[in-house]
């Protein structure tokens, strides 16, 4: 395993959220690419609110200079948004089309009264710039406690397991979407793996779907 966080990535992978009302490409998701000898769920697990700023400041910087323009969104945990030196970082980035991707619901489950209240007045803060920030991986048993909250997301991504646990029978799916429309104007399922799994998501209601339907594709940093 390598110890040098930075060496560990080795590019970044373009993962396609797509309209399901359009049937186009909205805008990508920007993901980490690791070396082949470095384990994903120890690597991130070792990340630090810092580096994973540093690690949005460089995918960020680098997408610019292969795409000067379009829609990407970018992981963030949510306590690199509560530090002020790092979110000053952070702001500093947001350039046209740049979306700030909260990547740890959890996190925000468990934060004290004032540190969500930092966050939400964060978040105001990116959405007066013109930029959006949007949740990912929320959950049934997550959506009432951000509703309660009402964060000022643009939108929302489904956990994966959303789709293939949340059952048909009294439209599970359906009121879960119906909720996560009331949290955010755009919701993406992800997890999409087949048509049939698409016209589900899109029967539901949701806005957007990203998953193996639609393959991404890699590109290794030149440096």
């Amino acid at each position: 395993m390598r110890e040098n966080l930075r060496e560990g990535i080795t590019g970044v992978r373009l993962e396609p959220v797509c309209s399901l009302h359009m049937n186009t490409i909205f805008c990508y998701e920007v993901l980490s690419l690791l070396a082949p000898d470095v384990s994903a769920e120890h690597f991130f697990r070792r990340i630090s609110p810092v580096r994973a700023a540093d690690i949005f400041i460089r995918q960020v910087r680098f997408i610019r200079t292969l795409f000067p323009s379009g829609c990407f969104t970018f992981n963030l945990p949510a306590r690199a948004l509560v530090s002020e030196r790092l979110f000053k970082l952070i702001c500093a980035e947001l350039t046209p089309g740049v979306i700030i991707e909260i990547q740890d619901p959890e996190t925000i489950v468990s934060m004290s009264g004032s540190e969500r209240e930092l966050l939400i007045s964060h978040i105001f803060d990116v959405r007066k710039k013109g930029r959006d920030v949007w949740l990912d991986d929320i959950t049934p048993a997550m959506i009432d406690f951000f509703l309660a909250l009402d964060f000022p997301f643009k939108g929302v991504k489904t956990d994966r397991s959303a789709l293939q646990r949340t059952p048909d029978k009294h439209d599970g799916l359906r009121c879960f979407i119906e909720k996560c429309c009331q949290l955010a104007p755009f919701v993406v399922v992800e997890g999409i793996e087949t048509v049939q799994m698409k016209c589900r998501a899109y029967e539901a209601g949701a806005s957007g779907g990203q998953g193996f339907l639609w393959p991404g594709k890699s590109i290794i940093y030149p440096y």
